[in-house]
């Protein structure tokens, strides 16, 4: 599949990811739905990104990276809606700066590469 196709799932994904986590400590519903769809948008658009063969080293450990970032947040999601409560309330903040900390430094390589 061309990635270039699929850039608006990554777009979208970003956005509904920023939009459902602005209020960090809100509890409307409304917002960690809109989390959870966009941590799952980002999620298929690293699964299925491929780029048959022509990655160098550098970028599989970048789709390495935000695979893993992926998992952290999806993880994130699961606190948020209070599967993981028994660990501690807010946890999901952890998880999604544990995420965004694998999702800069992948941007970061990404960008000393070009």
């Amino acid at each position: 599949m061309n990635n270039d196709k699929l850039q608006w799932l990554y777009i979208l994904a970003s956005s509904l990811i920023i939009i459902g986590a602005l209020p960090v400590f809100g509890a409307s519903e409304w917002l960690k739905i809109i989390y959870a769809i966009g941590v799952l948008a980002y999620t298929i658009y690293y699964l299925i990104y491929t780029n048959k063969g022509k990655e160098d080293l550098l970028e599989q450990r970048i789709v390495r990276l935000n695979r893993f970032a992926s998992i952290l947040l999806l993880v994130s999601v699961l606190d948020r809606f209070g599967f993981l409560d028994k660990y501690g309330q807010n946890l999901w903040v952890f998880f999604l700066g544990l995420a965004l900390i694998f999702i800069l430094y992948a941007n970061i390589l990404l960008l000393r590469k070009k």
